[in-house]
């Protein structure tokens, strides 16, 4: 059963939102194509490479249950780089990104996953939901060995208690805090934008 919902979360937060992210860049075309078809023919491609690059997600998943191995998992801060530059170019909206690689570093592996896959499903809520245009990925110290990752967007928001069990996403989110040990902190309000806070613990052993 364990296993089980640690596929439903991975399915949902990886497969399911690279799925609607392309989705987003063929909705984005659709008004593109008669007043800039080369640069509609460039999302078009850049949508294939997508939908290509979850294909082989799916692919990996059946045969070991795992997205990928460790020893060719991209560090979390190149992850986010190379998540926010496929949703760019997808999706109209402005990334800041605010990351320490030294930070980073710091993050185990396991920690690392959920941390992206908290960062993917935001990111999702951010464009789908709340249709966001800039959206800020800050990840920094946060004393005694600790670090804080936060997904700030300037889109419409929502209510988080009125959302909460409504669907997978804010569950998901939640459930992936408490595995890790990290805090998990949700600041919203309609037409205020949203926050995603999440404190990570100090890695054991740091000082």
């Amino acid at each position: 059963m364990e296993l089980r919902a640690r596929l439903a979360r991975d399915l949902h937060d990886h497969v399911i939102q690279s799925i609607y992210a392309a989705g987003l860049g063929l909705e984005a075309v659709r008004g593109q194509l008669s007043a800039d078809p080369f640069g509609a023919e460039g999302r078009i491609r850049h949508c294939m490479t997508n939908l290509n690059e979850t294909i082989r997600t799916v692919r990996s998943y059946i045969s070991d249950l795992e997205p990928e191995p460790p020893e060719k998992r991209q560090r979390f801060t190149d992850a986010v780089r190379a998540l926010t530059a496929t949703m760019h170019e997808l999706w109209p909206v402005e990334f800041t990104l605010e990351l320490d690689d030294a930070v980073a570093a710091q993050l185990t592996n396991v920690v690392e996953i959920h941390a992206l896959q908290i960062v993917r499903e935001s990111l999702s809520n951010a464009l789908r939901h709340g249709r966001a245009s800039r959206i800020l990925i800050r990840l920094h110290a946060a004393g005694a060995g600790g670090a804080t990752l936060e997904v700030i967007d300037n889109g419409r928001g929502f209510d988080p208690v009125q959302r909460m069990g409504t669907g997978r996403g804010l569950v998901n989110l939640t459930t992936r805090a408490r595995e890790m040990g990290a805090t998990l902190r949700i600041e919203s309000e309609e037409g205020g934008g949203t926050t995603v806070r999440l404190h990570l613990p100090p890695r054991e052993g740091a000082v």
